[in-house]
């Protein structure tokens, strides 16, 4: 598949989130927990998403820490292990991978090949955005976007 990929430069913004450590197996429960966890703290605060549902993976290693959770509007405040947190600034590569999550890891290995390419470094943090819903949606149709972060 011919992929495309875009460098952009994004300002921080808002989010709320949980913050876990976890192995890639237990991943899609804690997922699965987290992502009600703050979609209901959004509603009891009567405010929506100002975007799609993430997973920051701010680590690498067999337990990694990652950040779970919504883009906001604006600030608002955390409650429990749902905490007011931002997507950071910077310098990234953005590319789109339809398909199901399992592929996931061919797509970064891509990824990583053109980063190198084209003389840039990763910079240690990644953000996947799911566009559509897992419930709902069959595997060869899910959308992911992927923001990786450069040095």
């Amino acid at each position: 598949m011919v992929r495309s990929y875009a460098i952009v430069d994004k300002p921080e913004h808002p989010a709320l989130a949980v913050f876990e450590v976890s192995s890639i197996q237990d991943l899609p429960m804690i997922v699965g927990a987290a992502f009600p966890a703050v979609s209901g703290h959004l509603s009891s605060l009567g405010e929506v998403p100002s975007g799609p549902p993430f997973v920051g993976y701010l680590s690498e290693g067999p337990d990694f820490q990652v950040m779970i959770g919504y883009p906001t509007a604006r600030e608002l405040p955390g409650s429990g292990p749902v905490v007011a947190s931002t997507i950071p600034a910077g310098r990234r590569v953005v590319t789109m991978h339809v398909g199901p999550y399992q592929q996931l890891g061919e797509v970064y290995a891509e990824l990583l090949k053109w980063v190198a390419e084209q003389g840039e470094r990763p910079g240690g943090l990644v953000f996947e955005f799911y566009l559509n819903e897992p419930e709902t949606t069959p595997p060869p149709e899910l959308q992911t976007k992927i923001e990786l972060l450069l040095a």
